[in-house]
C-alpha cells in the first residue's frame, strides 16, 4: 500500500505541469475550466495519498516554516472573508470563466503541502521543474506557430498559446523563464545548451504577447538578478553582469527613443511594448485601481470577498470608463486584488508570504545561481502583477517555489 501511494502521489504532482496543454473544447471557457477542474482533481487524489504517507511515516509529515505558516494563516484568513463576503457562495466556488474563489486557493493550499513533503523526501524537485519547463518547450512552440499565422489566436494576433488570453501566457512563462535560466547553468554539455536556446524562446514569446506588464516585470527581473549576481559573484563575472545590464538599458532606451516612429508605431507588438513607459497607457488602470482604493476603504478588515471586485467596480464605478468593457470584476493588480478580496490583513499576509520567501531564499542552503535565478523571477512576478491578476498557471509555480523552499 505504501508504494501504491507513493507513486499514486508522485504520479498525479508530475502530471500537473502538463495541465497548460489541455484545452477542453467540451466545456465552457475551455482554456480555463478543463485545466481548473483536471488541476482539483489531481490535487485531491495527491493529497488522499500523501494522507495515507504521512500516517505511516513521519517522513512525509509537514515540517514548520514561517512560510508555511503564513500561507496556512493567509487561507484561514481568506476563508473568513469569503464567509462574510457580499456573495459568499461566489467567493467561495468563483464562477467557471475564473476557476478561483476559495475552492482554488485551498486547493493551492493542499498542493503546497503535498509537494513540499514528497518531493523533498525523495529528492525529486529539479526533476519535476525540468518537466515544468519541458513542457512550457511545447507551449512556446506553439505561441510560434500562432506567431507565423500557422495556427489561430484569439486576441487579435497577440500569442497566447494554450492559454487563451494574452496576458495569461507571459505570467507562466515568467516563472518558466527563471528556472530554465537556474537549471541551463547547474547543467553541463548539450542539456545546458539546449536550455539557453529554450530561454532564448521564452524570451521571444514572452515579448510576443505584447503584454506591457510582462515586459517590465522581465526587465525588473533581470536587473535585479543581474544585481545580485554582482553582490553575490567575484570579480571575474562581474563584467558579465555589466554587459547584461548594458544590454537591458539599450533595449529598453532604444524602445523608448524610437517610440514615435513608423518601426514602431506600425507594429503591434512593438508600439505595446513601447507605450509601456508611457503612464497614459495606465490611465484605464489607474481608474480601476482607485476604484479599488475606495473599496477598500469602505471594507478594510474582510473586504468584498474573492470574486467581490465586480460590486466595487458597481458602486464607484468612474463614468471616464464609459469606452472600456461594460465590467470589470479584478483590480487587474494582483496587490489590490488582495486587498478588495480580504481586506488589509489579507494584503499584509500575502506581501509577508512574498518576504519571507525571498528572505528563506536568500538566507537558505541555495546555490548562488538559485538564488539569483528564484529571486529574479519572483520580482518579475512582483512587477507585472501591478497591472495584471493572477491565473492558474501564475498561482501554480508561485506556490511550487514556496513548497521547495
Amino acid at each position: 500500500m505504501t508504494q501504491i501511494a507513493k507513486w499514486t502521489t508522485l504520479g498525479a504532482l508530475f502530471i500537473i505541469p502538463f495541465l497548460p496543454l489541455y484545452v477542453a473544447n467540451e466545456l465552457f471557457f475551455p482554456f480555463i475550466t478543463g485545466k481548473g477542474f483536471a488541476f482539483r482533481i489531481l490535487v485531491e487524489v495527491a493529497f488522499a495519498s500523501w494522507a495515507f504517507l504521512a500516517l505511516t511515516d513521519e517522513r512525509y509529515r509537514p515540517k514548520f516554516s514561517w512560510t508555511f505558516a503564513l500561507f496556512a494563516l493567509f487561507t484561514l484568513w481568506m476563508l473568513v472573508a469569503d464567509l462574510l463576503a457580499v456573495n459568499p457562495h461566489k467567493a467561495i466556488w468563483s464562477n467557471f470563466e475564473r476557476m478561483d474563489g476559495w475552492m482554488m486557493l485551498i486547493h493551492l493550499f493542499m498542493f503546497s503541502v503535498v509537494a513540499s513533503s514528497v518531493l523533498s523526501v525523495h529528492n525529486l524537485w529539479k526533476r519535476w521543474w525540468l518537466t515544468f519547463i519541458s513542457v512550457s518547450a511545447i507551449v512556446v512552440g506553439h505561441g510560434f506557430l500562432q506567431a507565423l499565422d500557422i495556427l489561430e489566436t484569439f486576441q487579435g494576433g497577440r500569442v497566447e498559446a494554450s492559454f487563451g488570453n494574452a496576458a495569461y501566457l507571459p505570467g507562466y512563462l515568467i516563472f518558466a523563464l527563471g528556472v530554465t535560466i537556474w537549471q541551463a547553468i547547474e547543467r553541463k554539455g548539450w542539456l545546458r545548451h539546449t536550455l539557453l536556446i529554450l530561454a532564448a524562446l521564452q524570451t521571444l514569446i514572452i515579448l510576443l504577447t505584447a503584454t506591457r506588464g510582462a515586459f517590465l516585470g522581465l526587465l525588473g527581473g533581470v536587473v535585479v538578478g543581474a544585481g545580485l549576481w554582482f553582490f553575490l559573484a567575484k570579480k571575474e563575472s562581474q563584467k558579465v553582469v555589466i554587459g547584461t545590464l548594458v544590454g537591458v538599458l539599450v533595449l529598453a532606451g532604444g524602445l523608448f527613443a524610437l517610440k514615435d516612429t513608423a518601426l514602431v508605431t506600425e507594429n503591434m507588438v512593438l508600439s505595446r511594448l513601447a507605450s509601456s513607459f508611457n503612464l497614459e497607457s495606465l490611465d484605464v488602470r489607474f481608474s480601476i485601481w482607485n476604484m479599488a482604493l475606495q473599496g477598500a476603504f469602505e471594507r478594510p478588515v474582510t473586504g468584498w470577498g474573492q470574486e467581490g471586485f465586480n460590486y466595487v467596480f458597481s458602486k464607484h464605478y468612474d463614468p471616464a470608463l464609459f469606452e472600456q468593457e461594460p465590467w470589470f470584476d479584478r483590480a487587474h493588480n494582483v496587490f489590490l486584488d488582495w486587498l478588495t478580496a480580504g481586506g488589509f490583513p489579507a494584503l499584509l499576509l500575502f506581501l509577508s508570504i512574498l518576504g519571507f520567501l525571498v528572505y528563506n531564499i536568500y538566507k537558505g542552503p541555495f546555490s548562488r545561481i538559485e538564488k539569483v535565478a528564484l529571486i529574479g523571477t519572483l520580482t518579475a512576478y512582483g512587477i507585472q502583477g501591478l497591472a495584471v491578476f493572477d491565473n492558474l498557471f501564475t498561482y501554480v509555480p508561485l506556490v511550487a517555489i514556496l513548497a521547495m523552499v
